[in-house]
């Protein structure tokens, strides 16, 4: 199984990576992981980068339309909503939508490392000698979605620079600060992706269960996180990189989102790696993958 969907994708890995950005050595890496999903002892199976993976493939081979039907899930938004239908100067960038895995924003602090977004959709570009790094493109009316995955882990309470910022938090701040010359996206998303059997239980056993109903019921929570987890002063500020003036402004552009991986599953676009990945899920759900 887990060979012929390797075999699979790459026997489509030049549509696939026409409409999903990786580096080649994450390619290189997650196929291979690919490759040994059924060995022995083997726990990528409970690995939400390989899930999330198999699935930005499936819905990258389906082209535009697979972009668009993964930009509906994840926003809630109609993509032509965000997508302008027809292409001009302003919005060249937007011939060609893009799935974006374990892409690097520029941190908006200064002691902090780069952010790993899971899974990013919108007015996305390569940052200049890179191979990972993202920033905002220079289109009219710029947005961006960055997601969380998340399978069996929980977020993490904190993180390493600031002990008080947890993860959900800083993938939030990512977002609202996510930029090109001072100027940021016009509309934020950001999404929690979990399996359905956690997001629908009866009893919370995540942190991210707790965050994200405080920060969903009351934006006003996300502000006091953000100013209470770090100092002013440690804000970057930079030639061509500006941390916002008004957070609040920048907080009522939010959208806060989850979805569930079955939710990814079922809309599945037709293509040709559908069946496989398809069928991947179905073994690993009977494997007791939970």
């Amino acid at each position: 199984m887990a060979w012929d969907m390797a075999r699979a994708l790459e026997r489509t890995a030049d549509p696939i990576r026409k409409y999903l950005y990786t580096s080649d050595a994450q390619w290189g890496s997650l196929l291979q992981a690919a490759n040994r999903l059924w060995d022995k002892e083997c726990d990528d199976i409970r690995d939400e980068h390989v899930r999330t993976f198999l699935l930005a493939c499936a819905y990258a081979a389906a082209k535009d339309s697979g972009v668009a039907t993964l930009t509906e899930v994840l926003t809630g938004t109609p993509a032509s909503d965000l997508y302008p239908v027809e292409p001009s100067p302003m919005h060249a960038v937007f011939t060609e939508p893009r799935i974006w895995l374990e892409a690097m924003p520029i941190p908006p602090l200064k002691r902090e490392g780069n952010t790993h977004v899971d899974l990013a959709l919108g007015s996305i570009v390569r940052r200049d000698k890179t191979d990972s790094g993202i920033e905002l493109a220079g289109v009219k009316l710029p947005w961006v979605c960055f997601c969380e995955m998340k399978w069996c882990a929980d977020i993490s309470p904190d993180v390493r620079q600031f002990v008080h910022r947890n993860q959900l938090l800083r993938i939030i701040e990512n977002a609202l600060c996510f930029q090109k010359n001072g100027r940021c996206a016009d509309q934020v998303f950001v999404t929690l992706v979990t399996p359905a059997h956690l997001r629908n239980a009866p009893v919370k056993s995540r942190l991210y269960h707790y965050k994200y109903e405080e920060y969903s019921t009351d934006k006003r929570a996300i502000l006091w996180d953000l100013m209470g987890a770090s100092r002013t002063d440690q804000r970057r500020h930079e030639p061509g990189w500006f941390y916002p003036n008004s957070l609040p402004e920048r907080v009522e552009r939010l959208t806060l989102r989850w979805v569930t991986y079955d939710d990814l599953v079922e809309h599945l676009p037709d293509s040709p790696v559908r069946s496989e990945v398809l069928e991947f899920w179905e073994q690993a759900e009977g494997n007791g993958s939970r």
